[in-house]
């Protein structure tokens, strides 16, 4: 447990974005606080081009915290609220996990902690881990006696997860499927009240207000290409990583009765959102969470002949979870100041922490525009996003949006600096298209390189 709360404190005091798509969520976040739409009109003639991915309740939420509990840096906020998310959900867990002694239930409950997918999404500003807790949320209340106000709880709940993002649906299906057996008005209504009706409100209000840019973000821009075989190597990782709970997990749900039921279709419903969605580009650990735990609570009912056999196959997927990394090799290249540090590691480091103090500070000197792959360092120096670029360098590489307004301002040098992961003279960055990156290394100089990050200035 304390080398649970060493990992996720230590991501959750570091002042950069660890990843893109916290930049992407703090955006969004500081829309709703300034007041701006979330959803803001996008013309493929002319920049900016920013894209909100999420459902709104979501940024809302993180306004909300931010504005009540202004906390030292613009990732905590929403890094609290993942980690508050992950500790409800492993409380619910520690109710749902059958009767047996408390280390029994202790030990489930820390070995679903102690997944690098837990980890993640407890120690990261994003909207999974609220979802997630959400939607199980609204499977557990349900699968207790079901009075009408627990209907009405569910349903709330179910809705609440799909706003905060759409693929935490599963809970719903539970919901819906047990309203088709149970088949009593009471609860149906109760269920409908607590459920749609919210789900009514917040349409109204988007349609009033954020149409007709709605569907352009929700739909239109979300059309990323597909990778069936990124897809299958990350669930082949998780399953690797996790493969005695896997197994144990699955072989419970295939050994036991109908008592089950309800946690069988929740695994059904969650594998089906799974398959549909873990392709798209982008796609990460996160959209394992709800298979990961219920693969924990099926292990947990799988009758094994004595108690240490059960601790044995505990004891060992903890082992399975080390992070057993080797040091990073890195080629230092010309002009180069630190070293590439650990962010992608376990947990980031001091080095981490001084790269992105400086180019926090080296953004902020900039006299105009600033193009960068990491919207949260472009915020952090209070900057403005001017282009999302993974979201629309995706879209460009697939042909699915025109690339001349953000061709024509490379090459005529609009922006004041250009901060990309990698070198552009090599097309290393991930984010921006190769032919771009080439006008990049033609029309700007090499300012300077920190860690992975190189910096360009007109």
């Amino acid at each position: 447990m304390i080398w649970i709360l060493i990992y996720t404190g230590a991501r959750w005091i570091h002042p950069g974005p660890l990843e893109y798509g916290e930049g992407v969520n703090l955006l969004w976040q500081q829309q709703v606080e300034q007041g701006l739409p979330l959803y803001p009109e996008v013309e493929p003639e002319s920049l900016p081009w920013v894209h909100n991915p999420y459902t709104p309740l979501g940024p809302l939420l993180l306004a909300g915290v931010e504005t009540l509990l202004p906390l030292p840096h613009l990732f905590a906020a929403g890094r609290l609220l993942s980690w508050l998310a992950i500790a409800l959900s492993a409380a619910l867990l520690y109710r749902s996990v059958p009767a047996q002694d408390r280390w029994g239930k202790l030990l489930q409950v820390l070995l679903f902690l102690a997944s690098p997918v837990t980890l993640r999404a407890a120690s990261l500003m994003r909207v999974d881990a609220l979802a997630f807790a959400a939607s199980f949320a609204s499977f557990s209340v349900l699968a207790r006696t079901r009075s009408p106000m627990r209907w009405a709880a569910s349903g709330l709940l179910a809705t609440a997860a799909v706003f905060l993002k759409p693929s935490f649906c599963a809970a719903g299906v539970v919901l819906l499927v047990r309203l088709l057996q149970d088949r009593t008005l009471k609860n149906a209504g109760s269920a409908v009240i607590g459920g749609l009706l919210p789900l009514l409100g917040i349409g109204i209000w988007l349609f009033l207000r954020e149409t007709p840019q709605l569907s352009l973000h929700l739909f239109t821009l979300q059309r990323l290409p597909r990778f069936p075989g990124e897809a299958f190597a990350l669930f082949a990782g998780f399953c690797g990583t996790h493969a005695l709970v896997c197994t144990a997990g699955l072989l419970s749900f295939l050994m036991t009765g109908a008592t089950l039921n309800e946690e069988r279709v929740y695994l059904i419903a969650s594998f089906l959102v799974l398959a549909l969605t873990v392709s798209v580009q982008g796609a990460h650990s996160g959209y394992f969470l709800e298979i990961w735990l219920l693969l924990c609570l099926g292990a947990a009912h799988l009758p094994l002949p004595a108690p240490h056999k059960a601790t044995a196959l505990i004891v060992l997927q903890f082992v399975m979870f080390i992070p057993w990394e080797t040091p990073p090799v890195f080629s230092r290249t010309y002009g180069q100041e630190e070293e590439p540090g650990r962010v992608q590691a376990f947990w980031p480091g001091e080095r981490d922490r001084e790269i992105a103090h400086m180019l926090s500070e080296e953004l902020r000197t900039a006299e105009g525009s600033v193009l960068s792959t990491s919207p949260g360092l472009v915020l952090m120096a209070d900057g403005d996003v001017t282009v999302q670029l993974f979201q629309f360098g995706a879209l460009i590489e697939a042909g699915k949006w025109e690339d001349t307004p953000l061709r024509t301002a490379l090459e005529d040098q609009a922006f004041d600096r250009i901060l990309l992961k990698g070198n552009a003279e090599r097309s290393e960055d991930p984010y921006l298209p190769k032919d771009l990156q080439l006008i990049v290394a033609e029309a700007y100089s090499l300012h300077r390189v920190l860690g992975p990050w190189h910096l360009y200035r007109r």
